[in-house]
């Protein structure tokens, strides 16, 4: 405590430092002397969330597409298909993977507390998508294998003890934080930022 500052003062001070005003939309945090910190517009966070999300999508399913096609003649099935077959097969799929992709966000997001959990990036965020995408991806091989919708050929290696294909265990594990990666880059390019803050 500071001699001689009564407690109705120091409040006063914590008041005058923390308030905050709505102007044009814009939501400004003060500092003591009455300056405005520079802020992003309330009414941007919800476009830019809907923007990472659709580009996470999208990123998702060009990934995935490519991963599918690529590991297609390791799967029994779908080697003996024509080409023709093998990439309408291998669109659903991709379509499937992206909603996956959102799914293990949306599972970080409730864990985090927050829907912008991973819209700035970092090592912790990445480690924790490829952990989600790796363990989602055993229980759909598990639960693919035991009800046998897909066998696998000899181009398939298969992972010791998990007993399952290694190509679709790699594919979330890697695409999910690389799929990540895409949509912060392109949320925080700087053509968009400096469309996001006023007086820029």
């Amino acid at each position: 405590m500071c001699p001689g500052v009564s407690q109705r003062d120091r409040r006063y001070r914590a008041v005058m430092f923390t308030r905050c005003c709505r102007s044009n939309g814009t939501l400004e945090v003060r500092s003591r002397n009455g300056g405005a910190l520079p802020t992003r517009p309330m009414n941007d966070v919800a476009p830019s969330l809907r923007s990472f999300l659709t580009v996470l999508l999208v990123a998702a399913f060009g990934l995935n597409w490519v991963w599918e096609m690529v590991q297609g003649p390791a799967y029994a099935e779908l080697a003996r298909l024509p080409w023709q077959e093998r990439l309408l097969i291998c669109t659903v799929a991709a379509v499937g993977d992206g909603v996956i992709t959102l799914g293990i966000y949306a599972v970080g997001a409730l864990a985090a507390g927050r829907m912008q959990w991973g819209m700035e990036g970092g090592r912790n965020v990445y480690v924790a998508v490829a952990l989600l995408g790796a363990a989602c991806a055993v229980a759909i091989e598990w639960r693919a294998r035991a009800f046998g919708l897909w066998s696998y050929t000899e181009w398939m290696p298969v992972v010791p003890v998990l007993e399952i294909g290694l190509w679709p265990f790699l594919q979330l594990m890697l695409l999910m934080p690389a799929s990540l990666w895409i949509a912060v880059r392109w949320t925080l390019r700087p053509d968009r930022q400096s469309g996001s803050v006023p007086g820029r």
